[in-house]
């Protein structure tokens, strides 16, 4: 069994460093995006004004931005409500049954997806059993809910011991 479903396809250090123009012209039309720690600290009801700024500059280069996120409706609902996007809650990421909802109800192609995500056991293995292009970014902040720092453990040991890679 391989173990590059844990492993991302881009690794970014700030969700601001993404490549718009480079991935647009690669195909890519519809981000799925994380809230929690990849565009907005967990403790924070809604993104700051860089985030907002960023998610302007996705739509404004092409990009069908959706707020996707295991957070509940209330949660994820205020958050695409200020970035003025659709939302799917509760995805239960890692499992691909959001993904392809995603995916059918927006009648787009899998090759035209990326997930965008600060951590590997939702986000990036969920995007990559789902055939997504998937890009880690660092958490925003290192402080987590109590769920998401038992995960950490978990992603530090998926990156030093399987992926070999520096966290």
């Amino acid at each position: 069994m391989t173990m590059n479903i844990f492993r991302p396809d881009e690794r970014l250090e700030r969700y601001q460093d993404f490549d718009m123009e480079g991935k647009r012209s690669e195909g890519y039309s519809v981000i799925l995006l994380d809230v929690d720690n990849t565009i907005t600290p967990h403790y924070q009801k809604i993104p700051d004004d860089e985030g907002k700024e960023f998610v302007r500059k996705l739509k404004e280069a092409g990009f069908k931005v959706i707020v996707f996120s295991n957070n509940t409706d209330e949660r994820v609902g205020k958050v695409a409500r200020s970035l003025n996007c659709e939302y799917y809650c509760w995805c239960m990421k890692p499992l691909p049954f959001k993904f392809n909802k995603a995916i059918r109800d927006y009648k787009i192609r899998r090759n035209e997806v990326i997930c965008m995500g600060d951590q590997l056991l939702t986000d990036i293995l969920g995007g990559n059993g789902a055939g997504v292009h998937t890009i880690y970014v660092r958490p925003i902040v290192e402080s987590d809910s109590r769920i998401t720092s038992f995960n950490r453990r978990i992603e530090r040991f998926v990156f030093r011991h399987i992926l070999h890679e520096k966290v």
